[in-house]
């Protein structure tokens, strides 16, 4: 008996293959790169909001947060938790106190103030994508009500 022979269509077919798996791999590559920004800038977000609940949280327990960079050390300290952020570049920002404006539904106390607490991030992404610009500004703001 004869050796089996491949036949020129079966061979045709295998080089197919690996002409579509070319074809599609950069495509691939880049969705995934993508995907990879787009969770980064989320956790980013997440970080940043975090940050100003911390630093609003702080302000309301008597510890030191003002406005600045580095002003803030317990936003600083939630944003360096998240890796790839650098905590250097957050900016916090602390309002001045306001005094309660009265509403037809609420009577708000008087000895009641608000602060407000903004934390802004400046976020680059990992490729410099053409049709997107490479940098998010992430800026939250905190309000919360404060009682002597």
């Amino acid at each position: 008996m004869r050796g089996f022979r491949r036949s020129a269509f079966v061979l045709g077919q295998a080089g197919q293959s690996f002409v579509e798996v070319g074809l599609l791999l950069p495509v691939l590559a880049l969705m995934m790169v993508g995907g990879l920004d787009l969770a980064r800038v989320y956790a980013s977000q997440a970080a940043v909001e975090n940050a100003s609940r911390a630093g609003a949280e702080a302000k309301q327990l008597g510890q030191s947060c003002t406005s600045g960079a580095g002003g803030c050390p317990a936003a600083i300290d939630e944003v360096s938790r998240v890796p790839g952020l650098n905590p250097v570049e957050v900016t916090c920002t602390v309002g001045t106190p306001t005094p309660p404006a009265n509403s037809y539904c609420v009577t708000v106390s008087t000895d009641a103030t608000y602060f407000s607490v903004r934390v802004q991030y400046t976020f680059q992404t990992l490729i410099d994508w053409k049709v997107l610009t490479r940098t998010v500004g992430l800026d939250r703001t905190t309000k919360f009500r404060s009682y002597p």
